[in-house]
């Protein structure tokens, strides 16, 4: 019996030498190869990180979920900030400024100074290389609902390569179905902020158009781009027709897609028209519903943002923007 066990103690340890030098090897070969593991995902292969066209500006927005919060992967965060290769990345809910410019350097960080009661701040984090601000930004405290909600805030800016120059808008519209009619309010706001904006304008954010007042997610998307096309905006269709998660109705392990953040815009032409994209846990399961739980985690989702990166390309009339890689 003694004989038995000790033969089997050692063929367990003999397989499991073969089990780490297999992998050791495994390894090896791969980083030779340029192969990167897929588990655990790394911090950058979850956001699209190839470089836009030659002559193509960037733009990018990110709801970054209360930054800093609790089981927040800062450092991954600004991973993907950086990864996304935006001239441009426009940002909410930021609560600790601070936080998020000691990890974005090379990048300016410019921020409302008003976020409602939630102190859910929004912005821009621009690459000073690639665009240089016009005059200072302008906080539009009308979206505010007396400073309950967050305010629409813009910045004027040129690109440095071509001179051109265009208006960008940020946002985060009121949330939850309760909230629509006041979203309906802010659009007529916005619209005439966007009014009054330069020929070339982009706006861009969390938009919330998650239905509610007798509407669907869907009617209520539709009305929203009614609204704001009266300004001459169009929406750019986001690429498989999602941008965040959420818990969903069953409140299970089961997460559900959404579209919430948009980017529209004015002055900007394309041929073929561009399309968003949507990185994070949004492209990795195409939109389909994920699964996330403690033991097994989506990373995406549990320590960066509920909120995907989305991303676009806007072609420009001008010399190359040159984007380092």
């Amino acid at each position: 019996m003694r004989g038995s066990i000790k033969r089997l103690r050692v063929t367990l340890r003999r397989t499991l030498w073969l089990i780490a030098i297999v992998l050791t090897i495994g390894g090896v070969i791969a980083q030779r190869c340029g192969w990167e593991p897929t588990w655990p995902p790394s911090r950058r292969s979850l956001t699209a990180s190839a470089l836009p066209p030659g002559g193509a500006l960037r733009v990018a927005t990110w709801n970054l979920r209360n930054f800093p919060g609790r089981g927040q992967d800062l450092e991954g965060v600004a991973d993907n900030v950086r990864a996304l290769r935006a001239s441009l990345v426009a940002v909410q809910e930021i609560k600790q400024p601070d936080e998020l410019r000691a990890r974005l350097p090379g990048k300016t960080l410019l921020l409302s100074k008003g976020g409602g009661k939630g102190h859910q701040r929004l912005g821009f984090a621009y690459d000073p290389t690639h665009l240089a601000p016009v005059g200072a930004p302008r906080e539009h405290r009308e979206l505010t609902a007396g400073g309950r909600v967050r305010p629409a805030f813009a910045q004027t800016f040129r690109v440095r390569a071509s001179d051109e120059r265009f208006d960008a808008i940020v946002v985060h519209l009121k949330a939850m179905p309760k909230g629509a009619a006041l979203r309906q309010r802010q659009w007529v706001q916005l619209a005439n902020i966007v009014s009054r904006a330069a020929a070339r304008v982009i706006v861009l954010g969390d938009f919330n158009p998650v239905g509610g007042e007798g509407r669907t997610a869907r009617e209520e998307l539709n009305a929203l781009e009614g609204a704001l096309a009266q300004t001459g905006l169009q929406r750019i269709p986001v690429e498989d027709g999602c941008s965040a998660y959420w818990d969903g109705p069953r409140r299970d392990a089961w997460k559900e897609p959404s579209l919430l953040d948009l980017v529209f815009v004015r002055g900007f032409e394309g041929r073929p028209p561009p399309l968003a994209h949507a990185g994070g846990h949004c492209a990795a399961n195409a939109c389909e519903s994920l699964r996330s739980t403690d033991a097994y985690p989506d990373t995406s989702f549990e320590t960066f943002s509920d909120h995907c990166p989305v991303h676009v390309d806007l072609p420009m009339r001008g010399r190359d923007i040159a984007v380092t890689p």
